[in-house]
């Protein structure tokens, strides 16, 4: 074997040395914290400790071998007799490493495959133990997936909110290809107009959607940010890349043409929708925090934006998120379906119910949470339902309260709106049901609606008065 052979087998010595052993004492580590079992931990580090002591003597004879290896080269132009004899010393040194290379090696496979059968079954008990309860917490929650999928804080990251806990997920580095301008600021801190960022989370394809919000209730945020005094009222639709480079034409055409995208770097696809709207946070963490109120609409909603403004003015000193839960009672909402596009497996989620949550088509969420949600996203790892962990999991690690809309009037109709004087108690409603002519109609005064007032009169609906919202908490 030639010197160039040995300084493989040394390196590959030092790589199972380094690489081998760290990772079987890293796995202990993590089971010394999370075994049931306190036999567990204590069978690992015996495991760990073998192949140590089997690294350390494959070290010991690489030393031995690397002063043969300086003896040859002294005696190189030396005796051809001692020189062979050397030689023969060095080969049959040489030849020791590698059987104690071969045996540590084997040492190690059968540690680390101990080790995985060790951490199935401790997962496989946790999923027994959590198999068919209520969900319980964010604290559990956080434990049980990063034990699933064996997270490892991103130690490379500085955390938004050190007290949240280590960082889990990068959400801070975003790249955008397209974007627009950033929200006006409040340059002296005391300006008290109103303001608020309206975000429509649209999938890359979905251009028709698009166009019919910007020829409908889009063309009402100026008369309404004028009328009622607004700092401002920012709008952007967000998307993600889609799978082709002809749609990626597209995209770029129609920003180039209407400047109102930001295309955040990152596949769009449904089972991706958190991870956008973590895009969507940090895009406004860093380029509109003097919004009173962020609203998150989905782009096959239809907004009243008067309405949309009422409710700014009068709550945008309240620190909460704000929404519709997706059922009528209040206690809690539908637990996760199991298949389908809403599915997740058994081993993802074992529980029977998610935490309170709003429904996602439309909330808003006060300004002032922005930064704090970010660093929960940031801390806690992420499931694919948006609305679930923003406004469940990332809110309670966060400590934000929620509060659901009830009866009327209310943040999101859950049925179609098909007239004027309904739409009138709603600010945000699935779909075209109403044609927008007859909501612009309603709100530039061309039209009239008459409820019934309690004594069973008609009385005309005035648009320019605010609307009294109720909310369950």
């Amino acid at each position: 074997m030639n010197l160039k052979t040995f300084m493989a087998l040394t390196v590959l010595i030092a790589a199972l040395q380094t690489g081998k052993s760290s990772q079987s004492q890293r796995r202990s580590r993590e089971f010394e914290v999370k075994s049931p079992q306190s036999n567990v931990a204590e069978t690992i580090d015996t495991n760990y400790q073998t192949l140590t002591s089997k690294v350390s003597s494959m070290v010991t004879v690489l030393n031995s071998c690397e002063r043969e290896r300086d003896m040859l080269k002294k005696l190189v132009n030396g005796e051809k007799k001692n020189n062979e004899e050397t030689t023969l010393k060095l080969k049959a040194l040489i030849n020791a490493c590698e059987q104690e290379s071969s045996k540590a090696n084997a040492i190690a496979d059968q540690s680390l495959r101990k080790l995985e059968e060790e951490y199935k079954l401790l997962f496989n008990y946790m999923v027994t133990s959590e198999l068919g309860t209520p969900y319980p917490g964010v604290a559990k929650y956080t434990k049980y997936i990063s034990t699933r999928f064996r997270m490892q804080p991103l130690t490379q990251h500085q955390a938004l909110k050190p007290e949240f806990g280590p960082v889990m997920n990068d959400v801070i580095n975003f790249r955008y290809r397209t974007n627009i301008p950033k929200c006006m600021e409040v340059a002296t801190g005391n300006d008290q107009r109103p303001s608020i960022f309206i975000a429509i989370i649209s999938a890359a394809e979905n251009s028709r959607k698009r166009n019919a919000i910007r020829n409908t209730w889009r063309q009402h945020l100026r008369t309404v940010r004028d009328k009622r005094g607004f700092y401002f009222i920012h709008f952007g639709f967000f998307l993600g890349i889609p799978n082709d480079m002809a749609a990626q034409k597209l995209i770029e055409d129609e920003t180039n043409t209407h400047k109102d995208i930001i295309q955040i770097d990152m596949q769009d696809s449904y089972r991706n929708l958190t991870l956008k709207v973590a895009g969507v946070l940090n895009w406004i963490n860093g380029n509109c925090k003097a919004a009173n109120f962020v609203f998150k609409v989905d782009d096959d909603i239809y907004v009243n934006v008067h309405n949309l403004a009422y409710f700014v003015e009068l709550y945008r000193l309240e620190r909460n998120i704000f929404g519709r839960i997706p059922r009528d009672r209040y206690d809690n909402n539908w637990g996760p379906m199991r298949d389908g596009q809403h599915g997740i497996s058994l081993d993802a989620w074992p529980w029977t119910t998610y935490p309170d949550y709003i429904q996602g088509s439309a909330y808003l969420i006060h300004g002032d949470l922005i930064l704090p949600l970010l660093a929960a996203f940031q801390t806690t790892p992420i499931i694919p339902f948006e609305d679930v962990f923003l406004t469940g999991i990332a809110a309670e690690k966060a400590g934000i309260k929620k509060r659901f809309s009830q009866d009327q009037p209310s943040i999101l109709a859950n049925y179609a709106v098909d007239d004027v004087c309904d739409a009138h108690n709603f600010i945000a409603w699935v779909g075209q049901s109403l044609p927008h002519q007859e909501v612009d109609n309603f709100y530039r005064g061309a039209s009239v609606c008459y409820v019934k007032n309690s004594l069973g009169m008609k009385t005309k609906v005035d648009y320019a008065n605010a609307l009294p919202f109720k909310f369950s908490a």
